[in-house]
């Protein structure tokens, strides 16, 4: 269970450690520029998730289950993880798709 001073621990440089860690997760051939967005806003989203999680159980201790709130939510980002790049406009402009490669 968090405790007040613990809310320190949701810095900058915990979104941004988390965001190099998305980025080493990337897949080869997707768009370096729109790839870095969405890793940004993953990270943004998934460490804005947890420190609401943190603050409802500051203002509601004992109506908010910390330990399944985070399992909800490793659950949730884990389903949809490779989602972050499956999406044509990650596609990397520099590099021939399926249909190029395939020929006429």
């Amino acid at each position: 269970m968090p405790s007040k001073t613990s809310t320190g621990s949701f810095s900058p440089g915990t979104r941004r450690n988390l965001e190099d860690w998305v980025r080493a997760q990337r897949p080869e051939g997707i768009d370096p520029e729109t790839a870095s967005k969405r890793e940004r806003a993953f990270a943004a989203a998934f460490t804005g998730t947890l420190f609401g999680i943190h603050i409802q159980t500051l203002v509601d201790r004992d109506s908010v289950d910390f330990d399944e709130a985070l399992q909800l939510v490793a659950t949730a980002f884990g389903r949809n993880f490779r989602n972050n790049w499956e999406d044509a406009q990650c596609a990397d402009p520099a590099r021939p798709g399926e249909d190029e490669l395939a020929g006429p």
